[in-house]
């Protein structure tokens, strides 16, 4: 009795360390998410491009409900609504307007194993189809984006001037969120391993 007593309440401990770090991990991608919008949205107002104007604004607020979401203790849900947006957005990008071209590759694909892995962190929390589809989504899209220059023929190619600097903040800013989630994952594993020990 007092050793089932033990286990629960270890067990619950565990459970609850486990959701803090997720969500810490979640905000954190969530919220450098949402600033990394702003910034477009600004720019690209200024230069008029008005389609991603709309499309930023429309991620930008997804993000910010779902931050919301994770802060009224919804994590699960909130991180299923960051990882669709961390899948759509890349992927739309990608077909529309991140184009490779033989100087600049692509850089929006990078955000997608970002959305996976904090996906995975999710799972392991609270294992859901839902959950399993948009991980695989996301990798199936990374490596298709990754291996292949396709895009479609009403495709508007962003200028060499936006690539040249955009390019580079855009990879600094998607590996930032890819070792978050990492960092994360090996908080997780620290914790399991003492749990064992």
């Amino acid at each position: 009795m007092i050793t089932s007593s033990y286990f629960k309440k270890h067990k619950k401990n565990y459970r609850s360390l486990k959701d803090q770090q997720l969500t810490i991990a979640a905000k954190a991608n969530i919220f450098i998410c949402i600033i990394f919008c702003l910034f477009w949205t600004i720019y690209f107002a200024f230069t008029q491009m008005w389609v991603i104007v709309y499309m930023d604004i429309c991620f930008t607020l997804i993000s910010i409900f779902s931050f919301f979401l994770i802060y009224i203790n919804r994590i699960s849900a909130g991180i299923l609504l960051s990882q669709a947006v961390l899948l759509v957005f890349p992927v739309v990008f990608c077909l529309f307007f991140d184009v490779a071209t033989p100087d600049r590759p692509r850089v929006a694909h990078l955000f997608l194993p970002a959305g996976a892995i904090l996906g995975y962190l999710n799972y392991r929390r609270e294992p859901s189809f839902l959950q399993i589809v948009l991980i695989l989504l996301s990798i199936g899209c990374f490596i298709f984006f990754s291996g292949s220059s396709f895009t479609l023929d009403s495709a508007i190619p962003l200028s060499e001037d936006i690539r040249d600097h955009g390019g580079w903040i855009a990879t600094c800013v998607a590996t930032l969120m890819i070792c978050i989630s990492i960092y994360t994952m090996q908080l997780e594993i620290q914790v399991v391993f003492q749990k064992v020990c």
